[in-house]
């Protein structure tokens, strides 16, 4: 399974596609319900323990967040849950580029983020930790 970004309706969402022979063939896109607010980039799903999780630009170049599935389909996500993990700058502005964040379980409870980030000062790839809710396991 895969979540991917649409550019043909430019309208931030993320669309769900899966494979049934390791990757041959994929079916048609589905929507989802979550979506970027900026110029959509990649999300990233893994699990976390047992909890299919997804990390995401909300808002290309201004903010990261994570969120879990409300259903088992993949395309209804829990927005209600959203947990807000990293914000670019303090007053909410953009950046000049960032936001394909990945992230890793290193802890029960505790998620590493890497992203990148071009700002007017210089480029770097950036990391940090977010702690998740006890009830995603």
């Amino acid at each position: 399974m895969g979540l991917i970004r649409n550019y043909g309706c430019r309208d931030g969402y993320f669309w769900k596609t899966e494979s049934r022979d390791a990757g041959r063939t994929w079916d048609p896109p589905r929507k989802t319900n979550v979506r970027s607010q900026r110029h959509p980039s990649p999300p990233h799903i893994d699990m976390h323990g047992k909890t299919p999780l997804l990390t995401y630009a909300d808002r290309r170049m201004v903010s990261v967040s994570m969120v879990t599935p409300g259903d088992s389909d993949f395309l209804n996500w829990d927005l209600a849950s959203l947990l807000p993990c990293y914000q670019y700058r303090p007053d909410g502005k953009p950046i000049a580029d960032a936001s394909y964040p990945v992230s890793v379980a290193v802890g029960k409870h505790r998620r590493f983020i890497v992203d990148y980030e071009i700002r007017p000062e210089g480029k770097w790839i950036a990391g940090y930790y977010v702690d998740l809710p006890t009830d995603w396991r």
